[in-house]
C-alpha cells in the first residue's frame, strides 16, 4: 500500500537477520521476541526505519537495548490469531492504544468485546 517491498525470505540467526537486512535494503524489520531479544545481543544492525514486534509481549529489557544500542523503537502489536491484530503500543509496559476502527469495550462480566 506504501510502495515498500517485502522479503519472505526466514532467516534464524540474528547475524544472519542483520546481514540479509543489509543485502536487500531492508528499513523496516518484522519480528517476535523472542528473535528481537537475540538481535539485540549484536553489535550491528543496519540502520531501519521501524521495527514491530508480535506474538507476544516484548520484554522491556529488549527494547531499551534495541533502542540504547541501534537507535531502534519498537511498535508492539497486541491481538491473538482469532482477532489479528487489535491494538499497539510503542513504550513497553505503556498501555496498548486501539488500532484504527478498532472499538474495544467491556461486557458485564469483564470479558473484552471488540467492535
Amino acid at each position: 500500500m506504501s510502495g515498500g517491498v517485502m522479503d519472505r525470505q526466514t532467516t534464524l540467526f540474528p547475524d544472519a537477520v542483520a546481514a540479509h537486512a543489509r543485502d536487500i535494503g531492508a528499513t523496516y524489520l518484522v519480528s517476535v521476541p523472542a528473535h528481537l531479544r537475540s538481535i539485540a545481543e549484536l553489535d550491528a544492525m543496519p540502520p531501519l526505519k521501524r521495527v514491530t514486534s508480535s506474538s507476544a509481549p516484548l520484554p522491556p529489557e529488549t527494547a531499551q537495548k534495541l533502542r540504547e544500542k541501534f537507535g531502534l523503537r519498537v511498535t508492539e502489536i497486541f491481538g491473538s490469531s482469532e482477532t489479528g491484530g487489535i491494538a499497539f503500543r510503542e513504550e513497553p509496559g505503556a498501555p496498548h492504544q486501539p488500532l484504527a476502527g478498532v472499538k474495544v469495550s467491556c461486557d458485564a462480566d469483564g470479558r473484552l468485546l471488540l467492535g
